[in-house]
């Protein structure tokens, strides 16, 4: 009897020490950004001390549908989507990105030498997850201060 107690303790034992979740490392920023495509899905400006705008309601579809992606090697894709608001425009662009300031500061820029098409986005990460990330951009004129802040949704 005392032996099926033992090994009936040691079973029990057994089994929630095997079930311990491993504890999963932060992914870091690099890592975050590169796991899915993104799309825009929301962005708003604030000029001086006035209350932020809804600038993405007014956006174009054919902006909306837009989808970009950071890969490894630091290559930048931006592409159109399914609507182009240029039939002229090349369907994608690809160039480079990088992080700076500690991850916090991202700079992504796409050319095509062929059209003379470009596109930037540069700004603080102001958060970041598996989901989605905010990047805002913060410029100054004439004693004016215009923050931009635009939300990218995860695909």
């Amino acid at each position: 009897m005392k032996r099926i107690s033992l090994l009936a303790a040691v079973a029990v034992a057994c089994v929630f020490t095997a079930c311990k979740k491993d504890e999963e490392k932060p992914k870091s920023t690099s890592e975050l950004l590169m796991a899915k495509s993104w799309k825009i899905t929301a962005y708003t400006e604030q000029v001086g001390s006035a209350a932020a705008t809804d600038e993405y309601a007014s956006a174009d579809a054919c902006l909306k549908d837009n989808i970009y992606k950071f890969e490894a090697s630091n290559k930048f894709t931006t592409d159109e989507g399914t609507t182009k608001c240029d039939p002229t425009d090349p369907q994608s662009v690809s160039g480079n990105w990088a992080l700076t300031n500690s991850d916090k500061t991202l700079t992504a820029v796409a050319v095509d030498q062929a059209t003379f098409t470009s596109f930037e986005l540069t700004g603080s990460i102001d958060e970041i997850s598996a989901s989605k990330f905010v990047l805002s951009e913060s410029e100054t004129a004439g004693g004016t201060t215009t923050v931009s802040k635009t939300t990218f949704t995860a695909q």
